[in-house]
C-alpha cells in the first residue's frame, strides 16, 4: 500500500539551550511537568514526558505541538525535510 503525507500546520520552536525561551504555546506543558529543562556545565537539554516514554531535545533540536496538543522532538535535518516556514 501507499500513502500521502496529510498536509498540516504546527506550533515548533528550536531549542538553543542556555538562551531558550519557551514561547506561549509550550508554557502549559512546562507548569503541568510535561516538559523539564536541563541546564548546567555538563548538559543541557529539554525532557518531554509522554505516556509511556520519555524523550530529549538537544540545541538545535525543535520541540513542535502536533494539532491533537501533544509535544514532540524533530531534529533539525527531520524539521527540515518534513515542515517549511508559513
Amino acid at each position: 500500500m501507499r500513502f500521502v503525507a496529510i498536509q498540516v500546520e504546527i506550533d515548533a520552536v528550536q531549542f538553543t539551550g542556555p538562551t531558550f525561551e519557551a514561547p506561549e504555546w509550550l508554557v502549559p506543558f512546562i507548569e503541568a511537568g510535561k516538559i523539564s529543562k536541563t541546564i548546567n556545565a555538563k548538559d543541557q537539554y529539554l525532557t518531554i514526558f509522554g505516556k509511556n516514554s520519555k524523550k530529549r531535545a538537544y540545541p538545535g533540536d525543535w520541540v513542535c505541538k502536533n494539532m491533537a496538543g501533544g509535544v514532540f522532538v524533530l531534529s533539525d535535518n527531520e524539521m527540515l525535510e518534513t515542515f517549511e516556514r508559513k
